[in-house]
């Protein structure tokens, strides 16, 4: 006689804020790696403040996509909603930091952007950890093949 199957356990049972604040941690360190990575890179160019703000909104977006995905793969339950909180206390932080220096300078939509894609790439990063189902044609084939 075969062995039940159990449930499945995710890998982490640590709580929700944890793994929440696990993957805004990891976002914050990669958004700070790569802001340092693109500051060596505009010491190379003639004209460093050109492409300034483009990098910070590309380091702001890969950060919140790498803290969305960590934080909803550490989330075995509701791997979204954690990969979107995970972004809630940068965002904050980022938003006052923005509005009190970007918006002299670029307006309202230069202080909200940084903010918004920190939140859109948490989101992107949190959907991009979920499992997709498998195809019929890889499903038939497995069935086929008898494994």
């Amino acid at each position: 006689m075969s062995k039940p199957k159990r449930m499945a356990t995710p890998k982490n049972k640590a709580s929700f804020p944890i793994n929440a604040l696990i993957g805004g941690a990891v976002g914050l360190a990669v958004t700070a790696l790569l802001a340092v990575l693109s500051a060596f890179l505009l010491l190379s160019l003639k004209s460093p403040t050109y492409p300034l703000t483009v990098l910070a909104d590309l380091c702001a977006l890969l950060g919140g996509i790498s803290g969305g995905f960590v934080a909803a793969r550490r989330n075995g339950e509701r791997p979204f909603i954690s990969g979107i909180c995970s972004c809630l206390p940068a965002v904050f932080a980022m938003l006052i930091v923005s509005l009190l220096t970007g918006y002299e300078k670029g307006g309202v939509f230069a202080a909200i952007l940084p903010p918004l894609l920190l939140a859109a790439g948490s989101a992107f990063g949190s959907f991009l950890s979920q499992k997709r189902p498998q195809s019929r044609k890889k499903k038939m084939k497995k069935l086929l093949s008898g494994r």
